[in-house]
């Protein structure tokens, strides 16, 4: 993992890395690509610092920014609530 670290602060030079110690975060971010080459003969043309550059470029330039639409929670989080209030107005189960 402190590769990926390490492209990403090539990539936002202000950011600190920290390392903890254990193994906090169990899960396994290993990925190969043999079997969708292999079954689709699909070969990927861009990389890992390819991506980071996307993101940092989608950053500057505020294609991505801190609205709901950008982060994943927050925007669950609205459509739960829209949910529940929409449910508050039904009558008989219908809105109208």
């Amino acid at each position: 993992m402190t590769n990926l670290a390490n492209v990403v602060k090539d990539h936002f030079p202000e950011c600190t890395i920290e390392i903890l110690q254990g193994n906090i975060d169990k899960r396994d971010y290993n990925v190969s690509f043999n079997k969708i080459n292999k079954l689709l003969q699909f070969n990927t043309i861009k990389n890992i610092s390819d991506g980071v550059e996307e993101i940092a470029a989608a950053l500057k330039t505020n294609v991505v920014t801190n609205d709901i639409k950008c982060n994943t929670v927050n925007y669950y989080k609205h459509l739960i609530e829209t949910d529940r209030q929409i449910e508050s107005l039904k009558i008989n189960g219908k809105l109208f």
